[in-house]
């Protein structure tokens, strides 16, 4: 039979009470009280500089909030620049935009399961060039300066090992001789 200490019951009733706490947040995420995101789709999901896009932010599934407020939508892109105007169903693509993929981000108000706002972001890829933009440049890296390698730079550690070695094995054999 174990023998339970004041230690051991300590541990395994906070151990119990994580288990508890863990399942309860398993369950609320399935009883009625959960919400799913709401999403965003563009259509289309790719384009090129000065095209309109369209996009819808939908309620995914039948427990997602009510958006409450589409006229306060923020819509950002990362990296920056993709976006010159926008307004609650569409977007315009920069005319200095180049090409690759971004995400799409739209920052929008919903109600909180018992009526109060709350801000909920929602994301999705969309690519700027393919075919239908010939000519358009790829983006280059943001800043840095490009120089030349550094060989003693970066061969110095090495050197100063095998010198420190050098060193150590000469005074050892110096050492053995003596005896």
């Amino acid at each position: 039979m174990i023998e339970m200490t004041r230690p051991k019951v300590i541990v395994i009733t906070l151990l119990a009470v994580l288990v508890a706490l863990g399942s309860a947040s398993l369950f609320a995420q399935n009883g009625s009280s959960a919400t799913t995101a709401p999403t965003i789709q563009l259509d289309p999901v790719f384009g090129c500089p000065r095209q309109q896009i369209d996009y819808i932010i939908a309620q995914d599934g039948n427990r997602a909030p009510a958006i409450v407020d589409a006229s306060r939508t923020l819509l950002t892109s990362y990296p920056d620049g993709l976006i010159s105007k926008f307004d609650t169903e569409s977007f315009t693509v920069a005319d200095s935009v180049c090409a690759g993929d971004y995400v799409v981000t739209a920052e929008v108000m919903v109600a909180d399961g018992v009526g109060n706002p709350q801000t909920e972001s929602v994301s999705t890829h969309f690519t700027v060039g393919g075919n239908g933009c010939p000519n358009l440049p790829a983006c280059r890296p943001v800043g840095g300066v490009v120089m030349p390698t550094n060989t003693l730079a970066i061969t110095a550690p090495y050197l100063a090992l095998a010198g420190l070695l050098a060193v150590v094995s000469t005074v050892d054999l110096v050492k053995r001789k003596r005896d």
